[in-house]
């Protein structure tokens, strides 16, 4: 009956296992112009992408021609600054900083609608609504109720918007508008409308239903990331102007840096450093359930590379940007845009 048992257990293991899709490349293309040194990225098309660029502001592009085919969020007085952060669908558009701004447009219009808004670390786009990881500031207090993420609706302009998650630290928190320099935030709406946020800056994974209740709550301290920004007021100050210091800081963690709607469940995509090159994994979360890695095939030749990604289908875009003269400057290597699917 024992050795029953062990085969049954082996036998339900490697079916596990063998569920698991696995993530091939497509093609790999080095960005050139002003998407070479693009933010974020989303699927347009079958064919195309948004690429978020502060030069030139949200370009479509093509790709087959490898070449952006047209603007659909246009820079203002010379720059777009709000394009880094970015969320879309079918018909609305919404870009961000990490800091003080965001803005959203409906796709067919060129209409602009600025949002002030004090601090952005992630967001996402589903129909007409809008969830965001952010901070505001009143009175010179941050979060004086602790809020940390939000939602509306865009066909209302916002009128709605509301917090949907306040942090755990109690009101008065300033943990956002502390740490918010870190990217280790990300938001995503799952295929059914129900969303998925990681503030990163303290314990948590949270999904909620799409009317906004919160359904299920994942332990961060067992999925074996970054989660919180337990760092003295001194370090804080000198990560948020220093890249160098805060990135020997993140290197020493995997970081959350996306959420893909996988089939399978919510993916996390995970970034992390080894002997001096970085590499990324997706950790689909269950309910109820230990959750499962996919270590991707793709890495950058820096100990400075971030990631961001999208899914259309079974096809992944990611989106690539190396430091890897980051000291000398801080100017990034042409952004890679990296076609994979899933098989």
């Amino acid at each position: 009956m024992a050795l029953v048992a062990l085969l049954a257990t082996i036998s339900f293991a490697t079916s596990v296992i063998a569920a698991l899709p696995v993530v091939r490349v497509i093609t790999d293309t080095a960005l050139t112009g002003a998407a070479a040194e693009t933010g974020g990225v989303r699927w347009a098309s079958a064919d195309s992408v948004y690429l978020t660029t502060m030069a030139e502001g949200v370009l479509e592009f093509d790709l087959h021609a490898k070449t952006p085919a047209r603007i659909v969020f246009p820079a203002t007085r010379g720059k777009c600054f709000t394009c880094v952060h970015l969320g879309t669908s079918s018909r609305y558009m919404v870009t961000a900083f990490p800091a003080f701004a965001m803005a959203w447009k409906r796709i067919t219009e060129p209409s602009i609608h600025p949002v002030p808004f004090d601090v952005i670390s992630a967001l996402d786009v589903r129909d007409d609504r809008l969830v965001f990881i952010g901070s505001r500031r009143e009175k010179g207090q941050w979060a004086p109720d602790g809020a940390i993420a939000w939602s509306g609706t865009l066909s209302k302009d916002l009128a709605d918007l509301h917090p949907v998650l306040f942090s755990a630290l109690g009101p008065d928190a300033q943990i956002l508008g502390d740490c918010g320099f870190g990217d280790v935030s990300a938001a995503r709406y799952l295929r059914d409308g129900s969303y998925v946020l990681v503030p990163g800056v303290e314990p948590g994974v949270f999904l909620y239903d799409p009317d906004g209740k919160l359904l299920y709550t994942w332990q961060t301290d067992r999925l074996g990331f970054l989660d919180r920004c337990d760092i003295s007021p001194q370090n804080r100050l000198l990560y948020a102007r220093d890249p160098e210091a805060r990135y020997q800081w993140l290197n020493h963690y995997r970081t959350v840096e996306d959420i893909l709607p996988l089939p399978e469940g919510p993916a996390l995509l995970l970034r992390e450093v080894q002997s001096g090159s970085t590499k990324w994994s997706l950790l689909i979360l269950k309910r109820n359930a230990p959750p499962s890695k996919i270590d991707l095939p793709i890495r950058a030749p820096s100990d400075v590379a971030i990631a961001k990604a999208d899914i259309r289908g079974k096809r992944i875009v990611f989106l690539i940007r190396t430091y890897g003269e980051w000291r000398r400057g801080w100017r990034p290597q042409p952004a890679r845009l990296i076609v994979a699917e899933l098989q």
